[in-house]
């Protein structure tokens, strides 16, 4: 075999393993991109505030759903809104979250998870402006798990919450403008009911008025939260 057909079949050959390893590796790629669980809608129309709302959708104890569509697109959402006021709603007693819930199984098997809330913030100072960037929000997942209680020899089943994941979001992170992305990474062992919480820091439930210190004309929004699987990359081999 002459020296040129050498090179040339080596050449085919590298080129060959080179292109099955990219093949691999963008089939590998699209394989471990986060995989969507479920959305839930913050402003759905299941609970829309009305006292009997119901566990399987997002629920709320403080603020107003925004329904109106021409309202609800301008803000760049498709779907109805739910926005923060100190306005109790919903089941009683009022709890300290403006939106909670929904008390549901989502995972099938154990592994790395991510819950993604979609918030707005409107009326804020330019970012550079704001001196004071205090705590408006927090948002947690929690898993609730049933324990066993004997109060005088009688046996009771009560919840005990485990929060996996949580955040705080200040003043500069909604002046930014626009719906803002926050996501919550977290391990999940696929047992118990998990919720989604924001809690706002307004001066209700002992927490301090932190927001109505930037104003009158502030106002934030909730679009949704989606729950994604966080699939593990691993390198092909050739």
């Amino acid at each position: 075999m002459s020296f040129e057909a050498s090179l040339g079949s080596a050449v085919g050959g590298f080129l060959g393993v080179t292109l099955f390893f990219l093949v691999r590796l963008w089939i590998e790629v699209r394989r471990s991109s986060p995989e969507e669980i479920q959305t839930y809608i913050c402003g759905n129309a299941q609970n829309k505030g009305q006292e009997d709302e119901c566990e399987g959708e997002l629920m709320h104890h403080h603020g107003k759903r925004l329904s109106d569509k021409n309202e609800y697109i301008e803000l760049g959402a498709s779907n109805p809104l739910w926005e923060w006021t100190r306005d109790t709603c919903g089941r009683k007693p009022t709890g300290a979250s403006v939106i909670y819930g929904p008390y549901s199984t989502d995972f099938s098997e154990p592994g790395m998870y991510s819950a993604t809330f979609f918030i707005r913030g409107i009326g804020f100072s330019k970012p550079d402006e704001i001196i004071d960037d205090l705590i408006l929000l927090e948002v947690d997942v929690s898993k609730m798990m049933p324990q066993y209680s004997t109060d005088q020899g009688k046996l009771e089943i009560i919840g005990a919450q485990y929060k996996m994941a949580r955040q705080f979001i200040r003043a500069k992170h909604l002046a930014k403008g626009g719906w803002l992305e926050f996501e919550l990474s977290f391990w999940s062992d696929a047992q118990g009911v998990w919720e989604y919480r924001i809690v706002a820091y307004d001066g209700l439930d002992n927490k301090p008025d932190n927001i109505g210190k930037y104003g009158a004309n502030v106002r934030i929004l909730f679009d949704k939260v989606v729950v994604r699987k966080i699939n593990k990359f691993k390198l092909p081999w050739v």
